[in-house]
C-alpha cells in the first residue's frame, strides 16, 4: 500500500509539473514554482522586459545583472520572478533614468526581496504626487548605496561598456531630464532613452538598438534623432490597450520611415538580445 502511494505521489508532482510547463512555455517558473534554484544565466544579453505601461532594461553579463529603471510598482513582484527565474539572487545595480513611477514603482519590492548593491538615482526631486511617494517608498526600503546620476561614471558592466550619453538635470521638463544611456558590447550598441522628449535633438550616438523614449509618445522619438542614431531596431515598452494610446501613430511612421525593425512589448512580451555569437533576439510573450 505504501508504495503504490509513493508511486501516486511521484505521479502527481510529475503531471503538475508538465502542466506547469505546458501552460507558461517556460521551464524557469517551475523552478519558481517549487522554491527551487538554479544556477545564474551566463549569457551576455540585454532583455527589455514587459512592465506593461512602463520601463525595464536588464543587461546580464559574467553571472551578474544590472538593472536600467524597473517598472512601475503592479509588476514589481513579476519583475523580481523574472530576475530569480534566470538565476540572479543579487542586483549589481539599478539606474533610474528618471523618478517617475513607471520607471521607479517596482524598486522599493526589488530591493526588499532581492539584494541590491548600488542604486543610481537623480537627486532632484519629482513633482507629482505617485512620483514622491514611489520614491519615498524606495529610500524607506533600502539602506544600501545611493548614487547621484550628476556623479555617476562611465564604468565596465563585464562585458558591456555603460556610458551617460546625454543627462539634463536641470532641464525645466521632468522627461528631459532622462539620464540617455549607451551599452556598448564589442561591435554592438544599444541606447536606452528614458522617457526624453525635445532634448532628444541633442543625441548624436549611432546605434544599433534604440529603445524608444516614452513608451512612443509623440513627444519623443523625433525624425532629428532618428538621422542621427539610425536603429537597426527599435524597441518600444509599452502596455497593452494603455490610456494614453501609446505608441502614437506618429512615430510608428518616422521608426517605418527610418528602417528599423520594431518591438513591442505590447505585442511580443519581453524582448531579449542574445549576444553570445553575434545577435539573437528572443520575444517571450
Amino acid at each position: 500500500m505504501k508504495i503504490k502511494l509513493h508511486k501516486i505521489i511521484i505521479i502527481a508532482v510529475v503531471i503538475i509539473t508538465t502542466a506547469i510547463i505546458s501552460v507558461t512555455g517556460c521551464l524557469e517558473r517551475a523552478f519558481i514554482f517549487f522554491g527551487l534554484t538554479r544556477l545564474p544565466d551566463s549569457s551576455d544579453a540585454v532583455r527589455f522586459v514587459d512592465v506593461g505601461q512602463g520601463d525595464c532594461t536588464l543587461v546580464q553579463s559574467d553571472g551578474a545583472v544590472m538593472l536600467i529603471d524597473t517598472g512601475d510598482a503592479s509588476h514589481a513582484i513579476s519583475l523580481c520572478n523574472y530576475i530569480r527565474s534566470l538565476g540572479f539572487e543579487r542586483i549589481d545595480r539599478v539606474i533610474i533614468t528618471h523618478p517617475h513611477a513607471d520607471h521607479l514603482g517596482g524598486l522599493a519590492t526589488l530591493c526588499k526581496r532581492i539584494q541590491v548593491d548600488s542604486v543610481y538615482i537623480t537627486s532632484v526631486p519629482p513633482t507629482e504626487s505617485k512620483d514622491l511617494e514611489a520614491l519615498d517608498g524606495f529610500k524607506e526600503s533600502y539602506s544600501g548605496e545611493i548614487v547621484s546620476l550628476a556623479e555617476m561614471d562611465d564604468f565596465r558592466f563585464g562585458g558591456f561598456e555603460v556610458k551617460t550619453v546625454f543627462f539634463d538635470e536641470d532641464a525645466a521638463d521632468e522627461n528631459d531630464r532622462s539620464a540617455v544611456i549607451s551599452l556598448g558590447f564589442g561591435e554592438y550598441d544599444f541606447l536606452i532613452t528614458g522617457d526624453i522628449s525635445g532634448n532628444d535633438v541633442n543625441i548624436n550616438h549611432p546605434t544599433n538598438v534604440l529603445k524608444i523614449a516614452h513608451h512612443g509618445s509623440e513627444t519623443g522619438t523625433s525624425a532629428e534623432l532618428l538621422s542621427a542614431v539610425k536603429p537597426d531596431y527599435a524597441i518600444i515598452s509599452v502596455g497593452a490597450d494603455n490610456s494614453y494610446d501609446h505608441p502614437s501613430d506618429e512615430v510608428i511612421s518616422r521608426l517605418k520611415e527610418s528602417g528599423a525593425k520594431i518591438y513591442r512589448t505590447d505585442c511580443n512580451g519581453t524582448v531579449s538580445f542574445l549576444l553570445d555569437d553575434g545577435i539573437q533576439i528572443i520575444t517571450e510573450y
